[in-house]
């Protein structure tokens, strides 16, 4: 049973986050009319275990323009691999989500389907979330914008270690996910190192072309997006928090894939990322690939994502 099989390391973060939960209320929401064109919004939480065989991630998407929100879901474990791509959500409080206020909510619904994301002490530097989702997934890697037949839940919460990086309405925190994860009549508890990602601002396509790396441990945390022309992230090591000065990522044709990221001392920090775990979602009639991933640079190994979208011409 998925229920013997993790351990559950920071369950104490689940009371805690319900007792900030009951200070202070959830933000209001404002207008579409007063939002600039294509204005989106997105928010996702991941979790991973040490080896990246157990991995979690569910991203919402909200557009307050239409009313409507994107659902991406993952979960795969060593009983199997679930997942979701749901275009169909409408958004549980119209107009886009207050996001400098100290606690807001994300959240959107499909007939009984449901997403909700609670995050509080955004001006603390120590961002706490909870997820909420009840949702229908497929037993697939690679869903299809068709309605699943698995029921899933997720009650998870995330404590940040640290402010997180925020370049252009996007955040990322890196910390730890506690909570439980259950597909079908089975529960597997989650004690993963994990992410927070937030993204806000005008969109009127998914994204131009990357390829995004995101590695962890208990004592480091790495972002890396490579762009055509540039490049954004930085790393947190026990030392401190450092900005990248060069990326280099290979591409998915490179199998081992090489990273060299270049630290603001001068100090490189290279190694090859494993595949683990596989995906693909559907989004603007192609579909994006992505991948759980371990490296083993000298900073020790480290778990997380590596992602890549090339865009139709």
């Amino acid at each position: 049973r998925l229920r013997n099989m993790f351990y559950i390391h920071h369950i104490r973060l689940l009371p805690l986050l319900l007792g900030f939960l009951g200070i202070g209320s959830v933000s209001a929401q404002t207008s579409a009319a007063a939002l600039p064109d294509n204005y989106a919004e997105s928010v996702m939480i991941l979790a991973m275990s040490d080896d990246a065989g157990f991995e979690v991630s569910l991203r919402l998407a909200r557009f307050p323009d239409t009313g409507k929100a994107t659902v991406w879901l993952h979960i795969a474990t060593d009983q199997g691999a679930w997942s979701l791509a749901d275009e169909s959500f409408d958004l549980a409080v119209p107009g886009a989500t207050l996001v400098d206020e100290d606690v807001v909510e994300f959240a959107a619904h499909h007939a009984e389907q449901s997403a909700v994301f609670t995050a509080g002490g955004r001006h603390s530097g120590r961002l706490m979330g909870r997820v909420e989702a009840t949702l229908l997934a497929s037993a697939t890697r690679h869903p299809t914008l068709v309605p699943g037949n698995v029921p899933v839940r997720l009650d998870l919460a995330f404590e940040a270690g640290s402010e997180g990086y925020r370049n252009n309405g996007r955040w990322e925190m890196t910390g730890t996910v506690s909570g439980t994860v259950t597909v079908g009549d089975h529960s597997a508890f989650t004690f993963a190192d994990g992410k927070w990602h937030e993204q806000t601002g005008p969109r009127a396509r998914f994204a131009p072309a990357f390829r995004y790396l995101n590695l962890q441990n208990r004592d480091a945390a790495i972002l890396a997006i490579q762009y055509d022309n540039g490049f954004r992230g930085y790393a947190l090591l026990p030392d401190g928090r450092h900005e990248l000065t060069a990326v280099s990522i290979d591409p998915p044709q490179s199998q081992p894939r090489h990273f060299a990221l270049t630290l603001d001392d001068g100090r490189i920090i290279e190694g090859e990322t494993r595949v683990v775990q596989e995906w693909s979602v559907p989004i603007e009639g192609q579909r994006r690939p992505g991948a759980g991933v371990v490296a083993q640079p000298s900073i020790g190994q480290l778990t997380g994502s590596l992602n890549d979208w090339e865009p139709a011409p």
